[in-house]
């Protein structure tokens, strides 16, 4: 079985370098998202804003990088594509130096005269500020900020916050180009009525905690480029047909982005982040996880400090129970750690009557200050516990890196605890819990000291299926699509942070062998590593075209 998709690039989860190199397409319609010639969209002359409508939304719809008219400088470009690559060099054969996306603005500074080391460019070579060049016309650039891809998709791109999209997992559906008439949907998915009904039912008999949200994101008006089923804009790197009415299919359990939701002839659709309608009755939306780490403040200063413990096991599994001792006597409380809460304790345990307890010092909901002689206490074992590090010793456990000023920020990752703690120097910034590989042949995350040596804003990220032989179950590994995986920073082969929308089960091994992070800890980690994403790219290499190299991240056992 084969993932059939029409996207434009896939990264391999946890196993993917270079986007422009890794690429993996299925399907020969696809073949031109890999080749050194893409499609061009002819250059227009330079315009020095794009109109009002360009813009789009100011707040919730404000994509990356994105400017109002009045703000946008007089020397910009954008990208007709979904995506777009800035070189190193006025060369096709230098490195890549970084990326961006259709709806996103750049700015760009003198034209690039030919020389030696200049390859010929069928538009026009420039200079891209802060680092790069763009060859104008490939890759879908353009000057043009009135085209119509380049509207729509700043219209509806992605948003600066821990989901830049609304999210939801197929249970099978087409790709549609437009919004399909009553008849077209009848004549590809057959029943749609039953179909519906069939969904209902099945999620009526779901528990309320697992029955997902009727929608990925609120329903509202439709994009106007739709109306009177016209296509939508192309931002894709091929061309399709005037009257195709639909480009491959999603198999159940891929992952989809949108950045719309309307109804239309008593059905609702979702536009994707690719511009294809799908119907939101053939997806099951996401309910991203809420979870999110805690801010840590400096020595001497108030607030949350380490050590502290976190309840990473279900509640209902190993209930972390909140015991309250006055002198010897311990007495069991009606109040437990609820299931990735922490609490701060003190540097020592204490032990009373031969067991052994963390003392809490951070008073959790429910219960009231203790008096004075009474003290509120956890289990040892029940509990993680994460102490403040003292960097001596041996092992990867103790290391501080070799290279890290009292300034620069790295991130630990212990894999025996499902923790990650950013520091500053060798003071701790923030905590939180985390899922690494699951363990085995294929899903087991890498010990080591790396640097980030690649981030994304967003991207896909999938994997093939795998022959039985290669799982240790001898069942084989399922194909796995997830498209726009927020806040992606790869630091060895394809073993990356990144968000995780599609679970909540951080504080425990679940992973492909990535670190998987909730969005709100994964967007916080991002926005404080290096190198930093330029306003308006996408992503970028590190090391390249005078961006520093990234930042350390240590994991270890």
């Amino acid at each position: 079985m084969r993932i059939v998709i029409s996207s434009f690039l896939l990264l391999a989860a946890c196993s993917a370098g270079n986007p422009s190199k890794d690429a993996a397409v299925d399907g020969s319609a696809l073949d031109a998202l890999s080749a050194p010639e893409a499609a061009i969209d002819g250059a227009s002359s330079d315009a020095t804003a794009a109109d009002a409508e360009a813009t789009g939304p100011t707040k919730d719809g404000a994509a990356f990088g994105r400017a109002s008219a009045s703000e946008t400088p007089a020397n910009t470009l954008s990208t007709t594509h979904v995506l777009s690559w800035i070189w190193e060099k006025p060369n096709f054969g230098s490195p890549q130096v970084g990326w961006f996306r259709a709806g996103n603005y750049v700015t760009y500074g003198e034209n690039v005269e030919k020389g030696p080391g200049v390859q010929p460019c069928a538009g026009q070579w420039v200079k891209v500020i802060p680092a790069g060049y763009i060859c104008l016309g490939r890759d879908g650039t353009t000057t043009d900020l009135k085209h119509p891809s380049v509207v729509a998709a700043r219209q509806y791109g992605a948003k600066d916050e821990p989901l830049p999209f609304a999210y939801g997992m197929s249970y099978g559906t087409k790709f549609y180009t437009h919004v399909p008439t009553p008849e077209e949907q009848k004549a590809t998915e057959s029943d749609p009525d039953g179909w519906r009904k069939q969904v209902a039912a099945m999620h009526a008999k779901m528990s309320p905690e697992r029955r997902p949200p009727e929608f990925a994101m609120e329903p509202g008006e439709m994009p106007a480029f739709l109306a009177d089923h016209a296509q939508a804009p192309n931002i894709m790197p091929y061309p399709i047909g005037k009257n195709a009415l639909t480009m491959g299919y999603a198999i159940s359990e891929t992952r989809l982005a949108f950045v719309s939701a309307f109804e239309q002839n008593g059905r609702s659709f979702y536009l994707t982040t690719e511009h294809f309608v799908v119907p939101t009755d053939r997806i099951k939306a996401a309910k991203p996880s809420t979870f999110h780490g805690v801010e840590l403040a400096d020595a001497g200063s108030e607030g949350v400090h380490l050590p502290l413990v976190w309840a990473r096991f279900k509640s209902d599994k190993m209930p972390a129970t909140i015991f309250k001792a006055t002198g010897d006597e311990v007495v069991k409380t009606d109040v437990i750690l609820k299931e990735k809460g922490w609490a701060g304790v003190t540097e020592k345990d204490v032990t009373i009557k031969g067991q052994r307890y963390h003392e809490l010092v951070t008073v959790p909901d429910g219960l009231e200050k203790p008096e004075e002689g009474s003290r509120y206490l956890i289990k040892t074992g029940i509990v993680t516990r994460l102490d403040l590090k003292n960097f001596t010793g041996e092992g990867l456990s103790a290391v501080y890196p070799s290279g890290v000023g009292d300034d620069d920020v790295w991130i630990d990752v212990d894999l025996s605890r499902q923790t990650a703690v950013l520091y500053q120097g060798k003071t701790p910034k923030y905590a939180t819990l985390v899922s690494t590989g699951a363990g085995g042949k294929k899903r087991s995350t890498p010990l080591g000291i790396f640097r980030i040596y690649q981030k994304h804003k967003t991207a896909r990220m999938h994997g093939d299926e795998k022959p039985p032989e290669e799982d240790e179950d001898g069942e084989g590994e399922k194909p796995y699509r997830y498209d726009d995986v927020p806040w992606i920073q790869y630091l060895h082969k394809g073993i990356a942070l990144h968000t995780a929308f599609w679970h909540d089960g951080f504080g425990m091994p679940r992973s492909h062998g990535c670190i998987n992070l909730s969005p709100a800890d994964a967007k916080y980690l991002f926005d404080r590593t290096l190198p930093k994403v330029p306003d308006g790219w996408h992503g970028l290499n590190a090391s390249r075209g005078g961006f520093p190299v990234g930042t350390i991240v240590v994991i270890h056992g």
